[in-house]
């Protein structure tokens, strides 16, 4: 791990690898209600150094639950993610899942280029989210029920 912030605290980003897809593509969990950064320039170059980790395809899995007004990152410190997301990782990044997804998400969503808003899958219901992860493996999805589950 790269990041300095995520070496002193693991929790900074709440930014992880839990499993692959049965393909083999990786995936990536971020939970802003877990992340203890907050949001300024240096906490985005260090999230910066998580995105560079990642060589070929990989999977977002965005987790929202719990998320309180304190975990909505500004629109600026938003948008300056999503633009970091197009310019440097669109070509690799294979589908973002969202999972409880709340208002405040739906808007950054909203302002997202097209090519990446049709990689968004949101899935708030157990269905959805049975849906949304049917290609991720079985180890990933037990970490998800279990590890990612809890707040």
């Amino acid at each position: 791990m790269n990041c300095p912030l995520c070496k002193r605290n693991p929790t900074a980003h709440s930014f992880q690898h839990i499993g692959h897809t049965t393909d083999e593509i990786p995936l990536y969990y971020t939970a802003p209600a877990k992340a203890t950064a907050r949001d300024d320039a240096y906490s985005l170059s260090a999230l910066r150094l998580h995105l560079d980790e990642i060589k070929g395809s990989w999977i977002w899995v965005l987790d929202c639950k719990g998320m309180e007004i304190h975990n909505q990152y500004t629109m600026q410190f938003s948008v300056a993610f999503a633009d970091m997301l197009v310019t440097e990782h669109a070509k690799t990044l294979q589908k973002i899942v969202v999972l409880h997804p709340n208002p405040w998400i739906y808007r950054v969503v909203h302002v997202l280029r097209e090519d990446i808003k049709r990689i968004v899958v949101f899935a708030n219901t157990p269905m959805e989210i049975l849906r949304a992860t049917t290609d991720f493996s079985s180890e990933a999805k037990t970490w998800l029920l279990v590890t990612g589950a809890k707040s």
